[in-house]
């Protein structure tokens, strides 16, 4: 179960953090698990950095070993029985997508102006919690190190821009996507290229406002074996990896059943592809 605190922060900021939901050890094993992927489809030395590809990796083909079902651990189910209510969620029989961002050198680390998206579509009823995202940190993820982008509170920016739009206008979620950010200041600066601004110090060092909702760009950073809770809702994006290691870290939905959650244009990961 969640703590008050940790309740109160899904709530109020869109994401919580489950410290050591599974361990050290079988954090080591998976990740293991993907260097001999990584060698075998890229022919990636792991104790070579000069072997290393820059920046993200996808194409993975890693089957769901029994050591990735720790993720599901008493604490993370408990997690999700507070949220989406006792036996209301579906168990996962795979743990996601695998994400992988190699360090870029000579990369200088910024806030992203592409491709901020929920992967969850706004045509949603908020009330009961259809879902949530997660994302398990296979590896230790550093600042500036590829952790993806949240902005914190924007499931409460979501949620007050669908009121009153008819689900005709939401249907389309690139539309949809679109029309949030351009109706407020600091979401059309937060991806716009052309903002001048010192994008760092304005974004993830200061708190904003969209509206009446403070806001803030947030780096999922973490020890192996944390695991982090989204809302469906929450904006992020995937960042670049300045640091000198790699990330590894998994991404999937767990949704209530019965809900719909079809998305028409978003992506179940922070790779920004989509358009």
């Amino acid at each position: 179960m969640l703590t008050e605190q940790q309740r109160l922060q899904f709530d109020e900021s869109g994401f919580v953090k489950l410290e050591a939901a599974f361990s050290t050890d079988a954090a080591a094993r998976m990740q293991d698990i993907v260097w001999e992927e990584l060698s075998r489809a890229h022919g990636v030395n792991r104790s070579d950095p000069h072997s290393w590809p820059n920046g993200l990796v996808t194409g993975l083909h890693i089957k769901e070993l029994p050591v990735f079902a720790v993720i599901g651990s008493p604490m993370v189910h408990g997690a999700f029985d507070e949220l989406l209510g006792p036996g209301a969620w579906r168990q996962p029989r795979r743990w996601g997508a695998f994400l992988v961002t190699f360090p870029t050198p000579g990369e200088q680390w910024s806030v992203p102006s592409h491709v901020w998206h929920a992967d969850y579509a706004f045509t949603l009823e908020p009330e009961p919690l259809p879902a949530v995202h997660v994302f398990p940190l296979i590896s230790e993820v550093k600042p500036r190190g590829g952790g993806t982008l949240i902005v914190a509170a924007s499931h409460r920016v979501v949620a007050d821009f669908v009121k009153g739009r008819p689900g005709e206008s939401l249907g389309n979620y690139r539309r949809a996507r679109q029309a949030l950010c351009a109706s407020y200041p600091w979401l059309r600066d937060l991806t716009s290229a052309s903002c001048a601004d010192d994008r760092v110090e304005r974004f993830l060092e200061h708190e904003g406002r969209v509206g009446d909702v403070p806001v803030r760009v947030v780096e999922l950073c973490g020890r192996a074996g944390d695991v982090i809770i989204t809302h469906p809702w929450v904006l992020h994006c995937r960042a670049p990896n300045c640091a000198d290691v790699p990330r590894f870290m998994r991404s999937k939905g767990i949704y209530r059943v019965g809900a719909s959650c079809s998305t028409d244009g978003a992506r179940p990961d922070d790779a920004g592809r989509r358009p």
